[in-house]
């Protein structure tokens, strides 16, 4: 007898404010397909006056830990190649290419450290 298996799905959301605005977001989803966990990384956005501050980079950072957290194999993203400004940042974070606009991570050990 073949039992499907069921794919489990949890929402990650993080708003970076200002004072009282929001000024940024990410937002990911870890996915349990059986026995592998991993985490997609589904948008980052920062308001345009408040780019070049760091936002964003700490932001995907604060993700990744509750990837790392949460026993995420490995995180994925995908981007526009031609958006050099989020392939550098996805790079410089640890994100390596993959395949067409993918780029992924893998914690480097699964304890509670947090991603630098």
């Amino acid at each position: 007898m073949l039992v499907p298996l069921r794919g489990r799905l949890k929402t990650i959301l993080l708003v970076a404010e200002e004072g009282d605005r929001v000024v940024g977001f990410v937002w990911g989803n870890l996915i349990t397909y059986g026995f592998f966990r991993y985490g997609v990384i589904e948008e980052l956005f920062v308001k345009e006056e408040f780019r070049n501050r760091g936002i964003g980079r700490s932001l995907v950072r604060e993700i990744l830990n509750r990837f790392k957290r949460l026993k995420a194999e490995a995180v994925f993203v995908t981007t526009d190649p031609e958006n050099k400004k989020a392939v550098d940042l996805y790079e410089k974070i640890g994100f390596k290419p993959c395949r067409g606009p993918w780029f992924f991570w893998v914690p480097e050990d699964r304890s509670d450290s947090a991603v630098s």
